[in-house]
């Protein structure tokens, strides 16, 4: 009998600076330098290497690329895996700063999208459309706003379906954000995200709940300087069990093993290095490098 083991790193995650909007950092490729900490240094460029350990002379590979603009916002991302480029995302503002439009593109799965922004007069962002290049398939992303001009409630459409529920935001008497409750397409509570403030309305910690499976949980930690140190999750982990005799696949499982990121930063702020650990084994080290203006 032999064993074949895959280790997928599924964690739904944020890490944020208090100077962010954390309702939209619920993933991993939404963490990223704070604006005006990108102003403050005048960073031009990010690149990111993934390093195999954190030993001196470790082999390393380019991971990532970030351009900004003088105004601190993104304006091309590209992906790449063994020093080869995967992905690029390009991203286009309106005269008055907007994002108007991003096109990204992956060359390894031929995966080509648009996406295009409205916003109203208060310049908040009503609606988001996400299609392909001959936009047979539309997704739909529309935003409510409440009083305070805060974001409410998030909905989507897909294509022909009805339009539905997908996030619901919740804030405490300061206004600041403190519950994300995700829903499926039944109406019910999927996940929920709760942020715990100090008595200042600073955030210390936050928690990743899923209702569906209560193995998947994740807690995330901040410095006194809001910025996000720590996340405590998990990672999956696919077996299949080989007949030694033929070769055919007799058995599949999948194990939930403990996952560790820690996340350390410059003396002028900007992101320097995130450690993933799994199971109490050092996976992946990624360090950020930055070119100014």
């Amino acid at each position: 009998m032999k064993q074949i083991i895959i280790i997928i790193l599924l964690s739904i995650s944020f890490c944020s600076l208090k100077s962010q909007d954390l309702s939209k950092n619920n993933y991993p490729d939404k963490f990223e330098n704070s604006k005006p900490i990108l102003l403050k240094n005048n960073i031009a460029k990010e690149t990111i290497y993934e390093f195999v350990s954190l030993k001196k002379n470790a082999d390393s590979t380019k991971s990532k690329t970030i351009d900004y603009d003088k105004a601190g916002d993104i304006i091309n991302v590209q992906n790449f895996y063994n020093n080869i480029l995967t992905f690029n995302a390009d991203y286009y503002y309106t005269s008055d700063k907007k994002l108007h439009q991003i096109i990204k593109e992956s060359y390894s799965s031929k995966f080509y999208r648009i996406f295009e922004y409205e916003y109203d007069s208060l310049g908040n962002e009503l609606r988001e459309y996400n299609y392909n290049k001959d936009t047979t398939n539309i997704i739909l992303n529309a935003k409510l706003y409440n009083s305070k001009n805060q974001i409410s409630e998030l909905y989507i459409k897909n294509n022909n379906d009805s339009i539905r529920l997908e996030k619901k935001y919740s804030y405490n008497d300061a206004g600041i954000l403190v519950n994300i409750d995700e829903f499926n397409n039944k109406k019910e509570i999927m996940s929920t995200y709760t942020y715990i403030v100090d008595s200042t309305n600073n955030y210390t910690k936050a928690y990743y709940q899923s209702k569906e499976n209560k193995n998947q949980n994740e807690e995330f930690v901040f410095d006194k300087l809001y910025r996000c140190i720590k996340i405590m999750g998990y990672a999956l982990q696919p077996i299949s069990y080989i007949n030694d005799s033929d070769n055919t696949i007799y058995k599949r499982e999948i194990k939930i093993l403990p996952k560790v990121e820690e996340f350390e930063y410059n003396e002028n702020g900007t992101l320097y290095l995130s450690t993933e650990k799994i199971d109490n084994k050092i996976t992946k080290v990624r360090k950020h490098y930055y070119t100014t203006y």
